[in-house]
């Protein structure tokens, strides 16, 4: 059974209808960047900065979002996609020779301690080292 419409019922649903339309999503900006993908992957292939191509595109009114939700949609969209290098073949290329050569020496242990060499830190001050 459905309750009679109250005062404050009635008052939100009045000032519901009052309020200003939504602000633009977050996908109207992942569609404007799309628009874009293909030029955005040709200027940095040709080698031209993030941040000349974001100015540029914004300064032609061809994308209205700020610099880092740029940077965000050149990740997720252009960076992830980008084709990997093709791995050689290992018939197609000839074997190297193995360089004939001394023995590589083994690496130098690692230090364990904690004091570094040529410094020494005492906390109890000596008035004779402040002057």
């Amino acid at each position: 059974m459905l309750k009679p419409r109250t005062a404050y019922v009635e008052e939100l649903a009045a000032w519901v209808q009052d309020q200003p339309p939504k602000r633009r999503g977050q996908d109207t900006n992942a569609v404007a960047f799309l628009a874009v993908r293909e030029d955005v992957e040709a200027a940095i292939a040709a080698g031209f900065p993030l941040t000349t191509i974001w100015r540029h595109l914004h300064e032609t009114r061809r994308l209205g979002f700020r610099y880092d939700t740029f940077l965000k949609y050149v990740r997720k969209h252009v960076r992830r996609d980008a084709p990997a290098a093709p791995a050689q073949s290992v018939a197609a290329s000839p074997p190297c020779p193995a360089p004939v050569s001394s023995p590589v020496p083994p690496p130098e242990p690692r230090r364990t301690g904690t004091t570094v060499p040529g410094f020494r830190f005492t906390a109890a001050t000596d008035p004779k080292e402040l002057f």
